[in-house]
């Protein structure tokens, strides 16, 4: 938005053939830093190419866009890996430092552990320097480039309009998002991301209204000194078994995906939860009315393979 001064790329994550390319578009863009909001595997697919050295490694080539990347440092947290990385232009033989921003545990649809640890991790991005306006504008992706990667850029940037507005009750966070959308379309894919992008707006405006100890509560809450969770997750469950019967003197095929006695439908829990927030001096905060009754951006619905589309959050 030009009101917020804040410039982002919005990308899918690098194919194999890609890695390069990704680079280049990097460098051309005078970009310092690099969010990614996935793991290369998750449920057993692969989102994503390896597009950085890895310690055993140390660097990687890029010939098709005569480029090299060295990794620099490496701080390994519990849900979050930062990188340093020295990125090098073999024809010109300059050099830049990348910093890798790189959320290890943000699961694909889904949202973070809490508002508290999607948070820690956001400011630390915003300290390091690499969303100021002196450098490019950071390269933000997920698998898709919409869902984990609009819910980081719609939260910093309502949070940034508040801290210029100084009145938080200003933003209108559905009409932000709808802006956004008109860049990158499909921007938030599920409700949750929709309602963890509310809150974590909510938790982040203390900090803007001047609680300076809610940064160090986030660091406690995230928990990022404990050990990282494994490299790679479990494959998905092995496809349902398939079973004959006789049915009118007829052999039939069906897929049993439950027991029998077990009915299972598929539904959407609607939730609606008010939170209010506490201004430093004791004055409260106008109410936040989450209704996710219109929540959802895009969802399918079982019974029909037709896409719904559905409003976004209101504002009461």
């Amino acid at each position: 938005m030009e009101e917020a001064q804040r410039s982002y790329i919005l990308t899918q994550g690098p194919l194999p053939n890609t890695c390069g390319h990704f680079w280049e578009m990097v460098w051309e863009q005078k970009s310092r830093g690099v969010v990614m909001l996935n793991r290369v595997m998750e449920k057993g697919s692969v989102k994503c190419a390896q597009y950085w050295p890895q310690k055993e490694e140390k660097e990687m080539l890029f010939e098709d866009t005569n480029l090299k990347l060295t990794l620099i440092s490496e701080d390994i947290k519990s849900y979050y890996t930062v990188r340093q990385l020295e990125l090098e232009n073999l024809t010109t033989q300059e050099t830049r430092e990348i910093l890798h921003f790189h959320y290890t545990t943000w699961p694909d649809f889904g949202v973070p552990e809490s508002p508290a640890s999607f948070l820690n991790f956001l400011f630390k991005v915003r300290e390091s320097g690499s969303l100021s306006l002196e450098h490019g504008p950071v390269v933000v992706h997920c698998s898709a480039g919409i869902g984990r990667s609009g819910t980081f850029c719609l939260v910093d940037t309502c949070l940034l309009l508040m801290d210029k507005r100084k009145d938080p009750s200003s933003v209108d966070i559905k009409q932000v998002l709808l802006e956004m959308r008109k860049y990158r379309m499909g921007l938030i894919q599920t409700a949750d991301q929709l309602r963890f992008s509310y809150l974590a707006v909510i938790e982040g405006a203390k900090f803007i209204m001047g609680d300076a100890s809610v940064q160090e509560q986030w660091k406690e809450l995230s928990n990022e000194d404990l050990d990282p969770p494994p490299e790679h997750t479990p494959p998905p469950p092995r496809p349902p078994k398939r079973t004959s019967e006789m049915h009118n003197g007829r052999m039939h095929e069906h897929t049993e995906f439950f027991p029998k006695h077990q009915v299972v439908e598929e539904e959407v829990r609607c939730m609606t939860s008010t939170v209010e927030e506490m201004i430093p001096d004791g004055r409260a905060c106008s109410s936040v009315k989450l209704d996710t009754d219109s929540m959802w951006t895009f969802g399918r619905k079982k019974k029909d393979s037709r896409t719904h589309l559905i409003s976004l959050a209101r504002m009461r």
